[in-house]
């Protein structure tokens, strides 16, 4: 820890010296010192993470560290426990496996990355295939991630709502279809990006990390963000409060605690046995 304050200090008053070398004059305004300083100050702004301090990007790194190791360990267990144990091997259980799936990629995949970047305090892996790799990646995981769960809570209205239909609904095949409906529709929106017909994947200046570049004025991130956030978020906002017999009256503060005991522990949801009664988080 100690040689890598040390390095990350270097690399501050390295930057510090180059700007401080550049300026004739830091006593007297003038021409040549006021651009010296509008560039400096671009140049430092570009890069929020530069200007937190060292003790809080440190901290933020320590988060993300133990939520990836909680993260890989769980969601394993979770899918060990679901493909072992056949009294909650059911509709719902290929639903939290396909989000166990993405969150366990997304533990693996991207967080490291998100490590560095806060424990180094800037993106140290170039412009290559890495900055490409990684902001698919994580996008790509985050809506396959939300898209499973609304799976799920589509999963629990229909049986909850429309129980006569729901067995037609929920046949092996329509099953598979959904879980990849989850993962391919998301890249498929993400595609244009990657082959950089709609923005590009690239490093983002101002935030220190490669994520989606707006390219002739063209923004995808807001568009990509309101499809791939908003509407499952609005689905499962729809099917917790559209039982009209009352199952699903949630409160806000309810939904958003069952929305994380799903998410944490996977297996909640997966609670309905076969020929018994459903029952909620």
């Amino acid at each position: 820890m100690n040689s890598m304050a040390g390095l990350i200090g270097s690399l501050v008053v390295s930057n510090v010296s180059q700007t401080q070398s550049v300026g004739l004059d830091t006593t007297e305004p003038s021409t040549l010192t006021t651009y010296n300083h509008s560039w400096s100050d671009s140049y430092n702004t570009t890069s929020e993470i530069a200007n937190l301090p060292r003790a809080v990007t440190a901290g933020i790194a320590v988060v993300f560290l133990s939520y990836m190791l909680v993260g890989v360990i769980g969601n394993l267990l979770t899918i060990i426990a679901l493909l072992k144990c056949p009294r909650v091997r059911n509709v719902a259980a290929a639903f939290i496996i396909s989000l166990c799936i993405a969150d366990l990629l997304f533990c693996v995949f991207v967080l490291p990355w998100e490590v560095s970047r806060f424990l180094f305090r800037h993106w140290m892996w170039g412009e290559g295939l890495i900055c490409t790799l990684f902001p698919l990646l994580r996008y790509w995981n985050i809506a396959a991630s939300l898209l499973s769960i609304a799976m799920i809570t589509i999963n629990r209205y229909i049986m909850i709502a429309h129980y006569g239909v729901y067995n037609a609904i929920y046949k092996p095949v329509w099953i598979a279809l959904m879980i990849a409906f989850c993962w391919v529709f998301p890249f498929t929106m993400l595609l244009p990006t990657l082959l950089g017909q709609w923005g590009r994947f690239g490093l983002d200046p101002r935030l220190d990390t490669c994520s989606i570049v707006p390219v002739a004025g063209e923004r995808p991130k807001e568009v990509l963000f309101g499809i791939g956030f908003c509407v499952p978020a609005l689905v499962i906002v729809v099917c917790y409060s559209g039982d009209r017999r009352g199952a699903c009256r949630f409160t806000a503060g309810s939904l958003l605690l069952c929305l994380a005991w799903e998410r944490v522990s996977g297996i909640a949801v997966a609670n309905v046995t076969s020929g018994g009664s459903p029952r909620w988080c």
